[in-house]
């Protein structure tokens, strides 16, 4: 069998921020509380004709939401850690 080849490097601030999210949201209560967060912001259309505010407002829950879902779906895949060299 072929070995999987990593779907994104990340610095080790970053790992460890996929980690936390993953322990988060993968025990059995933070999934009830993403189905809740996903009941209560993605339920209807991000776009609201006449009100620009809403319209960001629900484009942003998504966005959030969509970046938990994203973290989750990283800590489950292989990840590369890139060593900090020191430089910017």
């Amino acid at each position: 069998m072929a070995e999987r080849k990593p779907i994104l490097a990340v610095n080790k601030e970053q790992a460890e921020r996929i980690k936390d999210y993953y322990a988060t949201f993968s025990t059995a209560e933070g999934k009830r509380v993403l189905e809740d967060l996903k009941k209560e912001y993605l339920r209807r259309d991000s776009y609201v004709k006449g009100d620009i505010w809403e319209t960001f407002r629900r484009t942003v829950c998504r966005d959030l939401i969509a970046g938990i879902e994203y973290m989750i779906y990283l800590a489950d895949e292989q990840i590369e850690v890139e060593e900090d060299d020191g430089g910017t």
